[in-house]
């Protein structure tokens, strides 16, 4: 797993095959992958896809994505 900066998230607990269906919703450059929490547990999570990370806009300054919508009045 690659290193990354520690941000708020949300944890779901989601039905079987949930997964799957979300990946197949999500679109460049965003991907699903595994995330580690500061528990050290391992989740699915929403990840930006590291070819494209260096021309997507990182949110990892604002601590999460509900704080960069609410700096940037996208709520």
């Amino acid at each position: 797993m690659e290193a990354g900066a520690a941000i708020d998230g949300e944890l779901y607990e989601l039905p079987s095959g949930a997964v799957d269906r979300l990946a197949s919703l999500v679109q460049s450059p965003i991907r699903i992958g595994r995330v580690r929490l500061e528990s050290g547990m391992e989740v699915y999570g929403y990840l930006c896809d590291p070819v494209e990370a260096p021309a997507a806009r990182d949110i990892s300054p604002y601590g999460g994505w509900r704080a960069f919508l609410a700096v940037n009045n996208l709520e």
